[in-house]
């Protein structure tokens, strides 16, 4: 699931905000374009907790969408 921000200011806040979920497992956080990347444990569904926790915590967003499986999930799915 990815979400980026349009206020890059408020990044770092959302990470630790978004890392704090118990259905998340990882967040990724790229500077350059205000994005955050969660990834979440094994079989849990984040999105609704993620968009309500960007309401709730005030954090603008210019994009939240889930995104298809990447490389490195498929791996550690495989190999765990």
């Amino acid at each position: 699931m990815s979400l980026q921000l349009e206020q890059l200011d408020q990044l770092t806040a959302a990470r630790t905000a978004v890392a704090a979920l118990p259905s998340v497992a990882e967040v990724e956080m790229s500077e350059r374009d205000g994005r955050l990347t969660a990834l979440p444990r094994s079989g849990a569904t984040i999105l609704p907790a993620v968009s309500a926790l960007a309401a709730a915590q005030g954090f603008k967003l210019k994009e939240l969408h889930l995104e298809s499986g990447r490389l490195d999930e498929v791996f550690r799915t495989i190999t765990n």
